[in-house]
């Protein structure tokens, strides 16, 4: 459905939870319509030396209390469509895709019956969709857009919108747009080289938002968390996307990040608190429109699910699963 993704063997945060879960007041107020945060305000460096010279030049801005909205802005339908999960569930078992979406293992299994196990358990993705309900509602939940904003990058990933729980905290959302715009724009703002003993990597020689490996290195420390940063450098089995080059140089894979889903909008639902103080909740791909952007009959669409694992550390919220949404 999509090119591979190197951050997808994901991809999803000061140590703020949800006001809703927490009491503790949101970093927004209600007369504040819109907050932005840029890389002084969301964590001042200590010293000039402490502060790493790339990290979050993105501007990130936050629109609170909107209801979402289909990309023409019309209204989200209020339809009842069949709801597939969206990634790679190859290797995964049951339990571990009801974990991650709240449907119960015993009905996954009922809903595929085309879907193999292996001994151990693990399903062997054939190229079929996983179906995780017949008829699932369009979720109405309220949300917050947040912009994210980079002046130099190529159209359209100058400016790329995503609407989100509106009960996530500032930090929360902002680190959950960034992991998502690193997705949508990966490949894209660089000037590379080509690589004389090798064919599957190009050398960056000058970048928008980055142009050296330990610059790459300290923004995704910034968004996700070390377990997942670690997944996306080392490659788990495959080339990672990004690698590290003789003095500090940063080779890249030369191609950029593609999709071919027919959406129509994004939503999510509301996020759950864990008796570990993280959040889980989903992005919903809508798709209600055809290739060319044409409604299609109404219960003919599709809904995607995408699930997102947010967690609370000490320097902030961190990304520990996100998986692609659009």
């Amino acid at each position: 459905m999509k090119r591979s993704l190197w951050m997808c063997t994901a991809a999803v945060l000061a140590a703020l939870l949800l006001a809703a879960c927490t009491g503790t007041p949101a970093s927004g107020t209600a007369d504040e319509s819109a907050t932005v945060i840029t890389a002084e305000t969301a964590r001042p460096a200590v010293t000039p030396e402490a502060a790493a010279p790339a990290v979050q030049r993105e501007q990130v801005t936050i629109e609170r209390n909107q209801s979402a909205t289909l990309y023409d802005g019309s209204s989200m339908p209020q339809q009842t469509l069949p709801l597939y999960y969206n990634g790679s569930w190859k290797g995964m078992t049951w339990a571990e895709v009801a974990a991650e979406t709240g449907f119960s293992a015993e009905d996954l299994r009922i809903l595929n019956p085309n879907v193999t196990e292996d001994a151990q358990g693990n399903l062997q993705s054939t190229g079929i969709e996983l179906l995780l309900s017949e008829a699932w509602p369009i979720p109405q939940t309220e949300v917050c857009r947040v912009t994210v904003t980079m002046p130099g990058m190529p159209e359209p990933y100058d400016s790329r919108t995503y609407q989100l729980p509106d009960a996530l905290s500032d930090d929360a959302a902002r680190a959950l747009a960034l992991c998502y715009y690193q997705m949508e724009s990966n490949g894209q703002g660089f000037t590379t080289e080509a690589l004389p003993d090798t064919t599957d990597y190009v050398k960056v020689t000058s970048g928008v938002r980055y142009d050296t490996f330990s610059q790459l290195k300290a923004w995704l420390e910034s968004v996700y968390t070390p377990e997942e940063v670690s997944a996306m450098l080392d490659g788990q089995g495959t080339d990672p996307y990004y690698k590290e080059g003789p003095e500090d140089a940063l080779w890249m894979q030369g191609y950029a990040f593609d999709h071919i889903i027919p959406q129509s909008g994004q939503t999510c639902t509301e996020p759950q608190q864990q008796a570990d103080g993280s959040l889980r909740f989903a992005a919903v791909c809508v798709c209600v429109t055809d290739d060319e952007g044409i409604p299609l009959d109404e219960g003919q669409g599709r809904l995607y699910y995408a699930p997102v694992h947010l967690v609370p550390t000490a320097e902030g919220w961190r990304v520990a699963q996100a998986k692609v949404p659009f």
